[in-house]
């Protein structure tokens, strides 16, 4: 797989897929462990506030809207972003401790506070390629992302496993754990964005079980980046 453009040193990773399914851990696992600069950025961060119109309301009988569409994010201040960090040589880019990733509070819709936090990732003076790691539950419907990406991937999950996950997680608004919005917005948002992938949208795109550990598809996402890195056995260091 590979993509276009002029990225200054840059190899990027899109991962998308089902929301629950994995991709911020992933992403974070990445960013910590690969051994060049790493830098980070993702759909969540460019989500706009509840009460901004572009939201689509939610299916009925539900009352509120539907933030999991493409209608939800920011994709012209996402892509500036992306942008500015393709122009920007590895070494010149500053960037910020990555360990609040899983901390969504800290997360949604942090990109679009005034001035932008800087960019979280992990500097590292190795001579390579930097890493550039994009997720989002829709990155792949935006027609200029994909072309951008060297590696895209997609995170499954069954609709049990998915269930039982938002279980487990605390989520940022009580109406975003709620059976109605699972049963009327995540589910069928990720089957529609599932079957355009299968479809060709976004071009090349690898399947991954999201229930597998992380560390096992870290390592194999890993392997097929140290080719474009120009790297062939010598282990990661953590950050």
């Amino acid at each position: 797989m590979s993509g276009a453009g002029d990225r200054r040193g840059w190899v990027v990773v899109g991962l998308s897929g089902v929301t629950r399914g994995g991709k911020s851990t992933l992403a974070l696992k990445l960013v910590s462990s690969l051994p060049t600069t790493t830098a980070y950025l993702s759909q969540d961060e460019y989500i706009l506030p509840n009460h901004n119109p572009a939201h689509p309301a939610a299916p009925p009988p539900m009352v509120g809207i539907n933030k999991e569409t493409l209608a939800s994010v920011d994709m012209t201040r996402m892509l500036g972003d992306l942008r500015r960090v393709l122009a920007t040589p590895p070494h010149d880019l500053a960037l910020a401790d990555p360990c609040q990733l899983l901390d969504r509070s800290q997360v949604v819709g942090c990109a679009l506070q005034e001035p932008r936090p800087p960019i979280r990732g992990c500097a590292r003076d190795s001579g390579l390629p930097g890493v550039l790691v994009l997720d989002g539950h829709h990155l792949f419907g935006h027609p200029e992302v994909p072309p951008l990406c060297h590696l895209r991937y997609f995170l499954t999950l069954t609709r049990e496993q998915c269930q039982a996950r938002g279980k487990q997680r605390k989520a940022t608004s009580s109406f975003l754990t709620s059976p109605l919005y699972f049963d009327l917005c995540i589910w069928p948002q990720y089957e529609e964005h599932l079957a355009a992938v299968r479809g060709g949208v976004g071009g090349e795109v690898r399947m991954l079980e999201g229930a597998t550990p992380t560390d096992s598809l870290a390592a194999m996402v890993e392997g097929e980046l140290r080719p474009l890195l120009g790297l062939a056995g010598a282990a990661p260091e953590s950050c």
